[in-house]
């Protein structure tokens, strides 16, 4: 049985057309207490400024290449690459090429630095690229925005999942400390899963087809997706920590009884 609107779950890809920062998830049209998720799409040349006022941001590149200047500091951000950007700060993006940035941004109390996750660099550490689960559960996943990074809420990094196979398998839950988003991204035009989030399978709170670009939000609740046969899913996972600091823990989960 179907307890709660599924509208407040899950969120198509928006218009591509449309350029600049556009919110796509927020407090307002979701049950998420404190994260936003949104996109920012940009032609080649083209510009645009953010003033993170009291929220930190993380800014991930889904696609293309840009520059993106806070204050002082520049980076030159390509697909995969994560920027964590401190509240009180100016942030000028330039498009090098055609750009889409997945954005998520939380309430921050603390200013810490500016960091910049390099793919590259993020791929040869042990730490940070894991193989995880075992034969239909098995995925890569890929730590951008860590526990070693110093921030007050956000937690960010992509999960690539095995042709067919699970993830976020066993089924677990980290709603009591960890809010989340998924987006999923890089999927060929016939690539589908299915994305549940659910108290029990009793009391489900989301359950569907889930295809590029797509978004589900997970406020609480146990969160497993299967990827369809012969297709991958790919998907950026973003938490924030309900209390600063104090909940900000990776890999701090409730799994499934019966499901260990």
């Amino acid at each position: 049985m179907l307890c709660e609107s599924m509208s407040r779950y899950f969120f198509r890809d928006p218009e591509p057309g449309l350029k600049g920062l556009s919110w796509i998830a927020t407090p307002d049209n979701t049950d998420l207490e404190y994260m936003k998720y949104g996109r920012i799409r940009l032609n080649s040349d083209e510009r645009f400024d953010i003033l993170t006022n009291s929220e930190e941001m993380v800014l991930l590149a889904m696609r293309g290449e840009c520059k993106i200047s806070v204050g002082s500091q520049s980076f030159n951000i390509r697909k995969h690459c994560a920027l964590y950007v401190p509240r009180s700060s100016e942030v000028k993006v330039l498009a090098l090429t055609d750009i889409d940035l997945a954005v998520f941004s939380a309430p921050a109390q603390k200013k810490y630095a500016t960091y910049f996750a390099n793919i590259d660099e993020i791929l040869g550490r042990s730490d940070k690229h894991r193989v995880v689960g075992r034969e239909s559960a098995k995925r890569e996943v890929i730590t951008l925005i860590g526990e070693d990074v110093m921030a007050d809420r956000l937690l960010v990094g992509v999960t690539w999942t095995m042709k067919g196979n699970w993830s976020s398998w066993p089924p677990h839950r980290h709603g009591d400390i960890l809010e989340e988003v998924y987006v999923f991204y890089d999927m060929p035009e016939l690539a589908f899963g299915i994305q549940l989030v659910y108290d029990d399978l009793d009391n489900i709170r989301f359950i569907g087809i889930v295809r590029n670009g797509d978004a589900v939000i997970i406020p609480r609740g146990y969160h497993p997706n299967v990827a369809a046969p012969g297709f991958i899913l790919k998907y950026i996972w973003a938490m924030c920590a309900r209390r600063p600091r104090i909940d900000r823990v990776y890999g701090k989960v409730e799994v499934q009884e019966g499901y260990e």
